[in-house]
């Protein structure tokens, strides 16, 4: 995570003003592998599981945490497919202040919700361009639990693109829209 502090002095004496950078973070590289376990993390601004890349997968297992103040993105860019962010146990939690996009951009990404994990974003968009096809959202298991604090749009302009509630497993919305 890179955060850029740039300080101002005034004319008044002992009044300095702080003004921070929010960037975008990265918490495992593309193509590579990452278990959260026993963590905590707190990440100011975006989330992203590839950004350009295939086959980067983060994992959330026991106890971990994650929490960033702006979106969380899985597949930014075209090229960044079959990305995927895993939440596995009911005390892994992935908590966001601002939206989810599964397939930003990119094709093949997924998030899977199971074993009571925990998921929580403002407004969530499962294939959000055009080329942002095939991607899959998985909430299954007894408390699992997806919360859209406002909307969720499946499909919005990208095709094939699928959620699927199993076993028990809760999806939250104020509003809804398919295709």
């Amino acid at each position: 995570m890179k955060t850029s502090l740039h300080f101002a002095a005034r004319s008044l004496p002992c009044l300095a003003v702080l003004i921070a950078t929010v960037t975008s973070a990265q918490p495992v590289n593309d193509g590579a592998i990452k278990i959260l376990n026993n963590v905590t993390n707190t990440i100011t601004g975006d989330v992203t599981m590839g950004t350009n890349g295939a086959f980067t997968l983060l994992v959330l297992s026991d106890n971990a945490l994650l929490t960033n103040s702006m979106n969380g993105i899985i597949g930014r860019n075209t090229t960044a497919k079959s990305n995927e962010v895993q939440l596995i146990s009911a005390t892994a939690q992935w908590r966001m202040a601002g939206s989810l996009f599964v397939g930003r951009n990119g094709a093949i990404s997924r998030l899977v919700v199971s074993n009571g994990g925990f998921v929580e974003n403002n407004s969530a968009s499962l294939g959000n361009r055009t080329k942002s096809s095939n991607n899959l959202a998985v909430v299954a298991g007894s408390g699992s639990l997806w919360s859209n604090r406002n909307s969720l749009d499946i499909g919005g302009l990208g095709h094939d693109n699928q959620l699927i509630m199993s076993n028990g497993g809760w999806v939250v919305s104020r509003t809804v829209r398919l295709g």
